[in-house]
């Protein structure tokens, strides 16, 4: 079951008891109700649901937009979305892009490790990839560098509660 499956039976359980060592559906809504926006809307684009990628693009580009003027890092709302998009795909999609997470490539009777990520299943984005992802040159990078980790640290503390709750309730 995925975790939109998980939240519409748990939103419309009439059950609220609690049970030891179980987790009870009531417990994925206030689960879920820790996490802002940003966080809940995050765990769905998770989920594969467009919508909900939508929505995220345009409210953390808004807050990115806030948080840059408060900051004197100033972004044009284009440029708030850009770097929105790339920090949502940086995060949802973590896997290593040759083994796409599977840590070993298995060929006839050979177990390889992969040479790209070490065999640890992630992509460890560089500036050269950032940049990339973003539509810019690694020349004009480091000027656009702080805005972008600006975006990211909004990103992660919003979707730190969500992905809590997901771990606490093991799905």
């Amino acid at each position: 079951m995925n975790i939109a499956e998980i939240l519409s039976i748990s939103v419309n359980e009439d059950n609220l008891a609690w049970k030891e060592g179980a987790t009870m559906p009531i417990e994925y809504v206030a689960a879920l109700s820790a996490a802002s926006e940003i966080g809940s809307d995050l765990l769905r684009v998770r989920a594969m649901d467009k919508q909900a990628h939508k929505r995220v693009v345009l409210l953390l580009a808004h807050k990115a937009q806030m948080s840059g003027k408060r900051k004197r890092l100033f972004l044009s709302p284009a440029m708030a979305q850009i770097f929105a998009v790339c920090a949502i795909h940086e995060i949802t999609q973590p896997q290593c892009l040759a083994c796409h997470g599977a840590k070993v490539m298995i060929t006839e009777k050979l177990k390889v490790i992969c040479h790209s990520c070490g065999g640890i299943g992630l992509h460890r984005y560089s500036d050269k990839d950032r940049a990339k992802m973003c539509g810019l040159t690694v020349e004009a990078w480091p000027q656009w560098e702080p805005r972008y980790k600006m975006v990211m640290e909004i990103l992660v503390s919003n979707d730190t509660a969500a992905l809590f709750a997901k771990n606490r309730l093991g799905k």
